[in-house]
């Protein structure tokens, strides 16, 4: 480990100073991306970068993004279609595909997606904004339980402050879709279960593009004692 990285890892979190600060924890807490044994960190940026990632999250989100989505209502026979407008203009800047198009790459990527519901004057949502997940924060209280937020969630835009001065929205102002959780709070974030893996494929892609630069040539000088035959 680096000598910066040890002093690092001496110093406790100021948050809990039982636990330690290591280079894992911090770059997690820096939201830089994951560490791994390749010694590269990946994030939702450089795993992109790896073609089998970019063409497995493209194709998954552009095909679920474009699928239709409508709207019923249950009735005494059944069901019926409804005609919904904010599902066929979601966005005053954005098609429909657009819309969910992010949301399923937000759900590829990082594991949750986040969709912030404006609402007119009589409470009915009108617009669907897609929020960018690394930059929501969600954290659960049951001091926060009201009629409107049940299960006392926020959602808070960045780190929340001490002083509780940080923007948060609440459920009745943001959808948040997770994906597989082991708490019910965050999803997981399928690139970050399978960093070693995409962080062998970006290692072998810096190693390779570095070999090419030097024409090929493998750096270093033999040396030995011995006559050569």
């Amino acid at each position: 480990m680096p000598r910066l990285w040890q002093q690092l890892a001496e110093r406790r979190q100021i948050n809990d100073p039982a636990k330690p600060l290591t280079d894992e924890s911090l770059i997690s807490v820096l939201n830089a991306g994951w560490s791994t044994d390749a010694g590269v960190t990946v994030t939702p940026e450089t795993a992109l970068r790896v073609t089998a990632v970019y063409r497995a999250v493209s194709l998954l989100a552009g095909v679920l993004g474009a699928l239709p989505l409508h709207a019923y209502r249950r009735t005494d026979t059944g069901r019926q279609r409804l005609d919904n407008t904010l599902l066929d203009v979601p966005h005053p800047d954005k098609t429909p595909m657009e819309v969910w198009e992010y949301v399923f790459m937000s759900l590829l990527t990082h594991g949750n997606a986040y969709v912030r519901k404006l609402r007119d004057g009589v409470g009915r949502i009108v617009q669907l904004w897609p929020l960018h997940p690394g930059a929501i924060k969600v954290k659960q209280d049951d001091g926060w339980r009201t009629a409107d937020n049940p299960v006392g969630k926020r959602f808070y835009l960045g780190e929340p402050g001490n002083n509780g001065d940080t923007t948060y929205w609440t459920p009745y102002e943001v959808m948040h879709v997770p994906g597989m959780s082991y708490n019910g709070l965050y999803g997981l974030s399928p690139l970050q279960q399978a960093r070693q893996a995409i962080g062998l494929g970006v290692a072998a892609q810096q190693f390779g593009s570095r070999m090419f630069d030097r024409g090929g040539l493998i750096p270093g000088v033999l040396q030995t004692d011995m006559q050569l035959a």
